[in-house]
């Protein structure tokens, strides 16, 4: 329940709390007061849209905090699903910044509108005159039904095998489509996916055809430089070697004048074996075939193979290459697979809808059955809030086509005076018989929904006298079982709440305010007698109030 509502910089109000209690609280004032200003300031911590126009002040931001008390409702898995810390005594809080920016905070954690809707869902129904437009709105009609039917399980686990039915659809309309490209784009992937497997194509081999094509280019100068080297370290008539030799043979008569000649002589024994192995080893390089022209040209024919393909497909690299290779690869086989798994799915889909019309079915026959008790305490709600020619009917066609809530189609009928026809609701119905169909309609949904919190912004348009009695009477036995707030401008509503609080406004030279506070004793009488006969109550009307306020 809602136990704490403060707001502040929100239109005309500067700083104002409300602090509900349980049970039926009523709010009046005079008119332009700010009454459904509240209302408004409420509807921002449950999601509403927020406007830069709403702040009052626009030097400073607009808080409005609302303090629920959580205790029976068990929300901890929500909480625990929407990554929030729980407490019984929850705080929601909106900010509307100066640049128009909005900011919402749960327990003050962040969280997005659409989680604050969410919240909000879960603890305030508020009801304004344009909520009556809700007869039009089939979820909220279904709502009701399926609460009075009592088909609510049932209707959750039709609405599970629908969304089940209806998210396969969509997957097999994905596939379809994506087959449908896939088989007109096939014998082209085909053509690449052959193209580059007859490449036969391998990593790293452009850098190695590059190297070879650079050996082969250069094999017959590379050949003529070993011939000459091999010629001047030993090939040839007067080459290094003999004329290290010689000087070796020339050296070992002169160890006795210098022993550091006989070190001389092993040192340069000792690179001439060097030379010959180094030698040797050119010469058998000069030896080797020096490639042909045949091979030269593999090579070359080669090479502009891949740039070709590297430059057709806009790549960079022979891996790149490989890559698309594979990728077309899977790609046709996913054509193959895919036929497969749409035969799959459109035969699961046939089994899926035959146990979703099961459902449905099953669904409709329990609404058509408890349709006749339905009406029933409908009309007699009705007639008890003043319409007694009134009549109401059910009217549940079955269809042959599914949809969200099932295969009925869903009417509500509706008459004031005895002999009409009856039309639908939203068609036929004043003001006031709507405001009093949708009290009925509210109070049957909160007990089924167990909403801790349900507001009235001025249900009771269009109603007075005997009638707004009744209105009060449902209104403070619904409270019984949640807490509900009113805000009316009739004297029997206000009369009856069990707090009644009053919405004043106060104007200076430079600003017009609006502020509340609760009324007790006589000036509860007072207001509730002004509500009666005007801003001068006589004594008749105070007696009067009086009345209301003791056999309320």
């Amino acid at each position: 329940m809602l136990k704490e509502l403060h707001i502040s910089n929100y239109v005309l109000i500067k700083e104002l709390s409300f602090l509900p209690n349980r049970g039926f609280s009523t709010i009046t004032g005079e008119t332009g007061a700010g009454k459904s200003i509240l209302i408004g300031a409420l509807g921002l911590i449950v999601g509403k849209r927020a406007e830069p126009k709403l702040i009052q002040n626009p030097e400073i931001k607009c808080v409005v905090e609302g303090h629920f008390g959580l205790e029976k409702l068990k929300l901890e898995s929500y909480f625990a699903a929407n990554d929030l810390d729980f407490d019984p005594y929850t705080i929601i809080r909106r900010e509307i910044l100066p640049n128009g920016r909005s900011r919402a905070f749960i327990n003050d954690t962040p969280v997005s509108l659409q989680t604050l809707r969410e919240m909000g869902d879960l603890l305030v129904d508020i009801h304004s005159q344009n909520e009556n437009q809700s007869l039009k709105d089939n979820a909220f009609m279904f709502d009701w039904l399926d609460a009075m039917a009592e088909v609510i399980t049932d209707r959750r686990d039709y609405t599970k095998a629908f969304e089940k039915l209806r998210n396969t659809e969509q997957h097999l309309q994905v596939l379809v489509e994506a087959q449908k490209k896939g088989e007109s784009e096939r014998d082209y992937w085909q053509f690449l996916f052959e193209e580059l497997l007859e490449a036969d194509l391998k990593e790293s081999e452009m850098g190695e055809l590059e190297s070879k094509l650079d050996f082969l280019a250069n094999a017959e100068s590379i050949k003529e430089s070993c011939i000459d080297a091999y010629n001047s370290l030993e090939g040839q008539e007067g080459n290094l070697i003999d004329q290290l030799n010689s000087i070796i043979s020339a050296w070992p008569t002169q160890i006795r004048s210098n022993p550091d000649i006989e070190s001389f002589i092993k040192r340069v024994q000792s690179g001439v074996l060097d030379l010959k192995d180094l030698a040797s080893d050119i010469r058998n390089l000069a030896d080797a075939p020096a490639g042909d022209a045949e091979q030269l040209a593999l090579v070359e024919e080669r090479i502009a193979l891949l740039h070709n393909l590297l430059r057709k497909h806009q790549v960079d690299t022979s891996e790149d290459l490989i890559a698309l290779r594979d990728d077309l690869d899977n790609k046709l086989q996913h054509v193959d697979d895919r036929q497969k798994e749409i035969a799959e799915l459109q035969n699961a889909i046939v089994i899926l809808e035959l146990a979703t019309k099961k459902k449905a079915k099953a669904l409709h026959s329990d609404r058509t059955s408890a349709q006749k008790s339905i009406v029933d305490r409908l009309n007699i709600d009705l007639q008890a809030l003043g319409l007694p020619n009134s009549h109401v009917e059910l009217k549940l066609d079955k269809k042959t086509d599914l949809d969200r809530f099932g295969l009925t189609n869903f009417k509500l009928m509706f008459t004031a005076n005895k002999g009409k026809q009856l039309e639908e609701v939203q068609k036929v119905a004043s003001g006031g018989e709507t405001s009093r169909l949708m009290l009925v309609i509210k109070s049957h949904l909160a007990r089924y929904k167990q909403l801790p919190t349900i507001i009235f912004d001025e249900i009771d348009t269009g109603v007075s006298g005997e009638v707004a009695r009744k209105m009060a009477e449902m209104m403070h036995k619904l409270s019984t079982d949640l807490q509900v707030i009113a805000i009316t401008h009739l004297p029997q509503i206000a009369s009856r709440g069990d707090n009644h609080f009053f919405v004043h406004k106060s104007s200076d030279e430079d600003s017009t305010s609006t502020g509340l506070r609760i009324l007790e004793g006589e000036d509860r009488v007072t207001e509730i007698a002004k509500m009666l006969s005007g801003d001068n109550p006589s004594t008749a009307a105070l007696d009067n109030a009086r009345d209301l306020l003791q056999n309320r």
